[in-house]
């Protein structure tokens, strides 16, 4: 759970009874913005209504069992989603699917149909996992769903992305029939990913009379032939497929790369680097810029694996003894702005390429280049650690209560000048610690980020604590009548963050329209529980037909509340976690509770509930210090991991640098021999 979100409720809670000493400008400011886009607002609420009229006349009519006419409106709204399909607008089909599921979610015979609409809009959004889940309980729980086999064809497709080879196959035999080339292909892929040959190659053939999948399956069946039945074979099979083919062929360029990969293996380089050129050129335009070495468009890079193949072929022209062409492929790759995990190997390549080729010097000045930026690297990991231990230690000072303005401010100004001087080391790091590991050094600045975050929260508490155990009780009974009345605002509020809390951003706009759900449901609710109280007085005094019409407006109020999160949980898609849930309605309890008994409550018990808020905030303070030793554990982790690659890539060039230096002193222990001889013979 995020800290944060964590501070802020409990916070919410304890302001009702301490005086208005923390700062509310960001509160403050959001509310005085409440009044700007008033129209769209209304607009988005009225949007919202109008879902709910549609969801209460759907409720009516299934009521009323009219499950034929809901489903030939069903019909139609679907057809309109299919027809958004084609188009791709994931945003857009989103939206229609979210009305979908809001209006029709009465009808549970309409349950599986809506499921397989939200799983293809996931799909497309990228929401992979997600989709996977909600398909999965479709096809076990819906095999009469006349969605089943889109359903059963968009898993299986999801398996193959995710190469859940296992899963892919076990479903396919589970629900065999109707399957299409796609699906057997998948299929016998999946066989040949773990190494099931045999049943790989018995789908291969049969799909060799496909049509679509004819080409495809026989490359793979070349692929198989080289573990069956050797590389020999395996390349008669693939020139095979060359010859009676155009270029033109999709996946032609794949049997190129193969018999590039195969004659290297023979340690045929010629035939192996004329089959690379070849590859080369059927990417056609797609490969090369008009930059100094040529930089590969994002298109091919989506297509192929870019740097991993330049490298292969750079390799093959170094083994070769080509070593103009060899850095020119090396070069490519060092140049990629998209640095892989090939980038370091490259540079070190291009050096070996210098020293076989006899420019000692110039590899010396290259290699001694390289290992000055990777201790200025090593020196700025250091320095990053021991900067963070001074910002957490000014942290704790700044939170103390027994410093002078003057004293805070000067400490406020080291912070600022740390925080200053952490950015400066991360702007290194990003320009220096380049193709080792670009994850790592983004995983980094995120720990970084919530190590200050916490560090900042923890102090932020532990005033908070102070506060709460030392405020006079004179202020208190100053403060109730203000209190009572900011109870409910405090309510709204709490019912936004459990609209909101689970979003890491927010707009204003979101801001804005969880603020109006909230206050509904909050009226909504208070509506709610007094007609409740209305049918116990009619039931008490026997008056059933006024019990009645309160049960009735009881159903209407509960199914409101029940849209607003409907509404709440499409438009903010998702909601808080359990612990976020279950935290907020402890709050929203006690504030409930708290703002009854103020009214009549002693002083010397809101006293001792006052310390009991701030017992509660020390118990969660003692949590995020045990979380944030775990995280700064996992940030020197971080550290270290960066640290040793640098130096296992020192190391590297450190031996390349002694073989370079003894090459030297070879080459002037010779030229000193023919000095010494000159000077004889004279």
């Amino acid at each position: 759970m995020n800290p944060k979100n964590i501070f802020f409720s409990l916070v919410l809670l304890l302001s009702l009874f301490l005086s208005a000493q923390e700062d509310n400008s960001a509160l403050i400011q959001l509310i005085q913005e409440e009044q700007r886009g008033l129209d769209i607002i209304e607009g988005e609420i009225q949007y919202f209504y109008n879902l709910i009229n549609l969801r209460k006349e759907v409720r009516e009519q299934y009521k009323n069992g009219n499950l034929l006419k809901i489903e030939r409106a069903f019909d139609e709204d679907s057809r309109v989603i299919d027809n958004m399909f084609r188009t791709s607008d994931a945003q857009a089909i989103s939206m229609k699917v979210g009305e979908l599921k809001v209006i029709y979610s009465d009808v549970p015979e309409l349950k599986d149909q809506i499921l397989f609409y939200r799983a293809k809009s996931l799909k497309i959004r990228g929401n992979v996992d997600k989709s996977q889940n909600l398909l999965e309980e479709l096809v076990d729980n819906y095999q009469s769903s006349p969605k089943f086999d889109p359903a059963l064809f968009l898993l299986e497709e999801i398996y193959f992305i995710k190469e859940l080879d296992s899963e892919l196959i076990t479903l396919y035999n589970k629900f065999p029939s109707n399957k299409s080339g796609q699906q057997k292909y998948q299929l016998a892929q999946a066989y040949y990913n773990i190494d099931d040959f045999d049943n790989a190659k018995k789908r291969f053939q049969l799909l060799s009379e496909n049509e679509e999948y004819s080409f495809r399956a026989k490359s793979m069946l070349a692929l198989i032939a080289y573990f069956e039945d050797g590389i020999n074979a395996s390349i008669k099979m693939f020139e095979t497929l060359k010859n009676e083919h155009q270029p033109s062929t999709p996946y032609y360029d794949f049997v190129i790369l193969s018999l590039a990969r195969l004659y290297s293996e023979k340690k045929d380089m010629i035939t192996s680097l004329d089959y690379y050129e070849q590859y080369l050129d059927l990417q056609g335009d797609l490969l090369f810029s008009d930059s100094d070495y040529g930089i590969a468009t994002v298109e091919l890079q989506k297509k192929m694996n870019y740097d991993e193949i330049m490298y292969e072929i750079g390799t093959q022209y170094k083994n070769a003894k080509d070593y103009d062409r060899a850095l020119y492929y090396y070069s490519l790759i060092i140049n990629n702005p998209v640095k892989s995990e090939y980038f370091a190997s490259a540079k070190f390549a291009v050096l070996m390429v210098e020293l076989e080729k006899g420019d000692i010097n110039t590899v010396e000045e290259k290699l001694n280049e390289i290992i000055s930026v990777n201790n200025i690297l090593l020196e700025t990991l250091n320095a990053k650690y021991s900067l963070l231990e001074k910002y957490k230690n000014l942290r704790t000072d700044y939170s103390k209560d027994d410093i002078s303005e003057n004293e805070r401010t000067s400490i406020k100004n080291k912070m600022d000048s740390i925080e200053s001087a952490l950015q400066k080391t991360n702007t290194s790091l990003q320009s220096l610690y380049k193709g080792l590991d670009p994850v790592t050094l983004i995983a980094l600045e995120m720990l970084e980020e919530e190590y200050l975050s916490y560090n900042s929260i923890i102090s932020e508490m532990e005033a908070v604590i102070k506060l709460a155990n030392t405020i006079p009780n004179k202020k208190i009974p100053k403060m109730l009548d203000k209190r009572i009345e900011d109870s409910d605002a405090y309510l709204v509020t709490l019912q936004m963050i459990s609209y909101l809390g689970h979003l890491q951003n927010f707009t204003t706009q979101d801001y804005e329209l969880a603020r109006a759900l909230a206050v509904e449901k909050l009226h909504e609710d208070f509506l709610l529980n007094t007609w409740k109280e209305i049918r116990n007085i009619a039931r008490e005094t026997n008056h059933p037909n006024i019990a009645v019409m309160c049960d009735n407006s009881i159903e209407i109020l509960s199914g409101n509340l029940e849209s607003i999160d409907t509404i709440a949980r499409i438009q903010f898609q998702g909601e808080p976690s359990a612990d976020m849930k279950q935290l907020i309605r402890e709050e929203a309890v006690a504030i409930e509770q708290n703002r009854d008994d103020l009214i009549e409550i002693k002083q010397e018990v809101i006293e001792k509930f006052n310390k009991k808020i701030a017992k509660r905030l020390d118990k969660e303070k003692e949590l995020l210090v045990e979380e944030n030793e775990m995280l700064k554990e996992t940030y020197h982790n971080a550290l270290t991991m960066m640290k040793d690659d640098i130096v296992e890539e020192n190391d590297r060039y450190q031996i390349s640098l002694l073989d370079v230096l003894f090459k030297q002193s070879q080459t002037i222990d010779e030229e000193y021999k023919e000095f010494t001889e000159q000077m004889k013979n004279e």
